[in-house]
């Protein structure tokens, strides 16, 4: 399932479109430098997941 859910972290921000546009960016930014920023996107995924 970690393989998958890794797979799947560009899918929620993609459907959300207008937030998530610039959001990504800074995202896919900060992501190699920043763990937390990581661990703090995937609650947000997860978040995502559980209200679809």
């Amino acid at each position: 399932m970690e393989g998958k859910e890794d797979k799947t972290t560009l899918h929620p921000h993609q459907t959300r479109g207008k937030s998530s546009g610039t959001e990504e960016k800074s995202f896919k930014r900060m992501a190699p430098s920043n763990s937390s920023q990581v661990g703090r996107v995937r609650q947000l995924i997860l978040e995502c997941f559980e209200m679809l």
